[in-house]
């Protein structure tokens, strides 16, 4: 069975913001870029003619779902820098991302292990997923990194885009700056990477350098200006600060329509997709009303260990499933359906005895019906997991449990339409007075 922390985990590290960013523009803006440079040099039109009433007549229908996964390079264009996966769901309008660690576990699988043999190219069966590019040769290097995400992720992917880093200062530069209020000074200097912040507090325009310098600051080593007392956790903040000031201006229909040419520039430059014009221009009727607050980051579930002497990402499979059924697969439209007259199992899968049968007699008192217990024999989670056959199910049930679970798994609930496994921290019933 599956199983899925309920908390949702919000992209935190330094590189990270580059992640969130290239995915949010590329995802979705690289689809509104080509469109418009199709629009413009194919056929004619300007974005400022194509209102979103006009191209939904004249465009075709997009899948509910466009799944599309993000490459950035490293300064050699060899290794995939981050790796980011978005679903645009053409319905709710919404526009969900998973970032993958770089240094995420895979190992390639036999067929194209035989495959690379044959051209004399000789990889470890593991890597870290970042080095699938480089080491597998220029002729399959994207083929097999598209490949390799398909497969940790169990998708189909409609898209790939690699892009360079210097896009970042290249679009910011090109749409005139981003006016920001800056929270604090901010100085820090680093020649290795080199990067030189240098920016005061308050109000201002700032241009790609010192775009680049917000969102990277952290802590000033030499004593200049104050760190933040949070680190990471205070640099998000100004991260999402950020993000919501850039896509409110860069993906504004005026600023497209201004900016055609330099947007279809980067593209140029610092991209390489399948994404073609006669596909992206279909996208182009979600530039009106696309707001970032559509935008939900999460990372892949997993731990980080150090095998002999080397840093990797181990995923978490049954925690992975769940959140790519969640975010790729889950129907937020379903009705909700009733657990009362429906079969439930309670399966103990904490340390205290008797607490399926605690839970039992709670739920039977408030009019549920509880058709068995025991002890699972699954690995023991700290939250409960509720496990149902179909989406819309279950949700009644949640304000019975502590930090409790709904997982979507018709395999796992082929005998009772309801499971319910205790979690270590689900606590005992308090007696009644």
């Amino acid at each position: 069975m599956r199983r899925r922390d309920a908390t949702v985990k919000r992209i935190s590290l330094v590189k990270v913001f580059f992640t969130v960013f290239f995915s949010m523009l590329f995802v979705f803006g690289a689809f509104v870029a080509i469109g418009v440079a199709y629009l413009y040099y194919a056929k004619g039109v300007a974005p400022a003619q194509s209102t979103q009433g006009f191209l939904s007549n004249i465009l075709p229908s997009v899948p509910k779902r466009t799944n599309v996964v993000v490459f950035g390079l490293d300064e050699d264009k060899t290794r995939t820098d981050f790796i980011m996966v978005g679903t645009f769901n053409s319905e709710t309008k919404k526009l969900d991302l998973i970032s993958i660690p770089r240094d995420t576990y895979v190992e390639l699988p036999k067929d194209r292990l035989a495959l690379l043999k044959q051209d004399g190219i000789h990889p470890p069966t593991g890597m870290k997923i970042n080095e699938v590019h480089s080491r597998v040769g220029k002729k399959y290097n994207t083929e097999f990194a598209v490949k390799q995400v398909e497969d940790l992720l169990s998708i189909h992917l409609d898209y790939y885009i690699k892009v360079d880093f210097d896009a970042f200062q290249y679009i910011i530069n090109s749409i005139g700056g981003i006016d920001i209020d800056v929270p604090q000074d901010m100085h820090y200097e680093d020649p290795d990477q080199h990067l030189y912040i240098n920016l005061k507090a308050g109000p201002q325009t700032l241009n790609g350098e010192q775009a680049e310098g917000l969102v990277r600051y952290r802590k000033d080593p030499s004593g200049q200006t104050k760190s933040y007392p949070l680190a990471d956790l205070d640099r998000i903040k100004v991260q999402q600060m950020f993000m919501k000031a850039f896509f409110a201006k860069a993906l504004s229909a005026d600023t497209v329509t201004k900016n055609a040419m330099s947007y279809v520039s980067a593209l140029a430059k610092y991209v390489d997709t399948n994404i073609g014009p006669t596909d992206a221009v279909q996208y182009i009727r979600f530039l009106e009303g696309f707001s970032p607050d559509n935008i939900t980051a999460y990372t892949l579930p997993g731990t980080p260990k150090n095998i002999h002497g080397a840093s990797y990402y181990l995923h978490d499979e049954a925690e992975t499933a769940a959140l790519v059924y969640d975010v790729f697969v889950k129907d937020p439209n379903a009705p909700l359906e009733s657990s009362m007259g429906k079969g439930i199992v309670i399966l103990n899968g904490g340390y205290q005895s008797g607490l399926a049968g605690d839970k039992r007699q709670m739920l039977e008192d408030a009019g549920f019906t509880v058709s068995d217990v025991g002890d699972s024999r699954e690995e023991k989670t700290t939250n409960t997991r509720i496990f149902v056959r179909r989406d819309g199910q279950g949700q009644d049930l949640l304000p019975f449990f502590k930090d409790a679970t709904v997982i979507v798994d018709a395999e796992a609930t082929t005998e009772y339409e309801i499971i319910i496994i205790l979690g270590t921290d689900e606590p005992k019933n308090e007696p009644k007075s």
